[in-house]
């Protein structure tokens, strides 16, 4: 049986008319920028979080880097996040001259330890950067007493929920990457940052226009950062069925946390009381992951790691100077040796979820 990691065939046949309606209408404006469409989108997500303003833009990286240099981070500032994530959160720190500060990783839920991130606040940390880990809701509160503002990384958590709070409303700020594999993902990149503060919106927005506040009076240095009016047409469709899509994925995810939650040679990952994890990816932890996911590969099961290089262990930051030197961060270390993501795409038949797991138990008691 052949198991593909992610496949879109139970998502877009069924928007594809009205996205091609927007499409036409686009294409028959022959305006195809941050235009109408965008707008709709920006106004509909906020609306979903639960935020008051939102700027769409043209990656997940740029949604980081507008909140970084919106808040003025700038040389001799420190920001602290995790180093088990995608290295574009710690790029839109270092973008705006701000060093970055490592911190280790809880290993139960995958995402950053707070002990970790408490040991490092000095007096020069202006901001945290937490991520929720593979669409698993962080425990944004608790970074929020430290009394350092909190940039929410929800790229990976399109729809999640803690405590009754959609991810997206959290922190001071929060950012979303729509690459097409997200559980909302997009025609091409694209990317979203929301807000509650007026200021901070207004700023982000002039930044990610080039720097206009209007047509030509360029008022700062800014990034062209701009959506399409094409990408966000589609990605107004796929909103509509967001929680629809999002459901079927929670459920793939339940068929895999009963097979191996009780199982002593794999862990599933923890989700805090009052989360509800989104399951942008289906992780699990097991001793030689990549005879592992070598064997599947054999059965016809596509999987992938993500992420096998911890960002302070890639050749960027160990070149750094400091305060950006090697670090040593054990269970984010330890955690990215045994990683493994599993299919859990939404429309993925219980059957082939069945077979993965049949697969994977066969192989670990095996090993």
């Amino acid at each position: 049986m052949k198991v593909p990691f992610v496949l879109f065939d139970e998502m877009h046949p069924f928007i594809k008319e009205k996205v091609f309606s927007h499409f036409n209408e686009i294409y028959d404006s022959g305006f195809f920028i941050n235009g109408r469409f965008v707008r709709k989108l920006e106004s509909a997500f906020a609306d979903y979080c639960g935020r008051k303003y939102a700027v769409a833009c043209s990656s997940g990286l740029a949604a980081l880097h507008l909140a970084t240099a919106g808040m003025g981070l700038r040389y001799g500032h420190e920001v602290i996040c995790p180093t088990n994530t995608f290295a574009a959160t710690a790029l839109a720190a270092h973008y705006t001259g701000a060093s970055v500060s490592f911190a280790d990783i809880d290993p139960e839920t995958l995402n950053m330890d707070l002990k970790s991130v408490e040991e490092r606040v000095t007096s020069n940390t202006k901001a945290v950067m937490a991520v929720h880990m593979y669409g698993n809701p962080v425990d944004m509160g608790a970074y929020e007493k430290l009394g350092i503002p909190v940039i929410e990384d929800a790229a990976h958590a399109h729809g999640g929920d803690l405590d009754g709070r959609k991810t997206g409303s959290l922190g001071l700020v929060s950012c979303f990457s729509f690459f097409q594999t997200k559980n909302m993902g997009g025609l091409s990149d694209g990317g979203m940052v929301l807000t509650d503060d007026a200021e901070l919106a207004e700023k982000m927005r002039i930044l990610h226009d080039v720097g206009q506040k209007t047509k030509h009076d360029h008022i700062m240095m800014g990034f062209n950062y701009r959506m399409s009016e094409f990408n966000a047409a589609f990605l107004l469709e796929k909103l509509k069925m967001l929680d629809q899509w999002n459901d079927m994925r929670i459920k793939n995810a339940s068929m895999y946390n009963n097979a191996f939650e009780e199982h002593p040679k794999i862990k599933i990952q923890k989700v805090i009381s009052g989360g509800k994890h989104v399951y942008h990816l289906y992780v699990i932890r097991v001793k030689n992951r990549d005879i592992l996911k070598d064997k599947l590969a054999e059965d016809g099961i596509v999987t992938e790691v993500q992420y096998p290089v911890p960002i302070h262990r890639q050749k960027p930051w160990i070149e750094k100077k400091p305060p950006n030197t090697y670090c040593e961060l054990p269970e984010a270390e330890d955690a990215a040796r045994e990683i493994l993501s599993l299919p859990v795409f939404s429309g993925i038949s219980e059957e082939k979820i069945n077979y993965v797991i049949s697969r994977v138990l066969t192989h670990v008691e095996q090993q």
